[in-house]
């Protein structure tokens, strides 16, 4: 699980490539399921592409192995208006 998370967390460093780490980061906690650093940083991508629900739910599921843990921050995707 490790080496997938350090590819998902590679691929964080170019926002372009946040789908690819987030299939990362849910394999990584699908073989290392009680891993919250995993469940959340699948969590903030969500949240940062604006995936409200999915990120509750992967948070809910974090707090129920750790019940304090909060999601990490991460630069939401911009928005664009007229």
């Amino acid at each position: 699980a490790l080496p997938i998370s350090l590819l998902g967390r590679s691929l964080l460093q170019n926002k372009k490539w946040r789908k690819e780490a987030a299939d990362n980061f849910r394999r990584a906690s699908e073989l290392a399921p009680n891993n919250v650093e995993y469940l959340g940083m699948l969590g903030a991508i969500y949240q940062a592409v604006g995936l409200a629900t999915r990120a509750q739910t992967v948070l809910e599921k974090a707090r129920t192995i750790d019940p304090s843990y909060e999601l990490p921050d991460l630069e939401p995707e911009p928005t664009f208006s007229d």
